[in-house]
């Protein structure tokens, strides 16, 4: 699970790939983030490039808007 800091530097480092908004559930253990249709492949390249794909697995891609990421196990 991210500890706070590390969602901090998370949001920080995908703002620069058009991130507008990063929101924690705790409940389902997920990290969902909301950018522009326009950025998808920036933000995909992004989240590679933090091997977030590979580590923490996302879990689902509902549309390019929103993305979905599994925190835990």
């Amino acid at each position: 699970m991210y500890r706070e800091k590390d969602l901090e530097e998370l949001e920080f480092e995908l703002i620069d790939a058009g991130l507008e908004e990063l929101y924690l559930s705790l409940m389902k253990r997920m990290i969902s983030l909301f950018k522009p249709f326009e950025d998808f492949s920036k933000m995909q390249k992004a989240l590679e490039d933090l091997a977030l794909n590979e580590k923490r697995k996302v879990r689902e891609l509902l549309c390019p808007q929103r993305l979905f990421l599994k925190t835990g196990a």
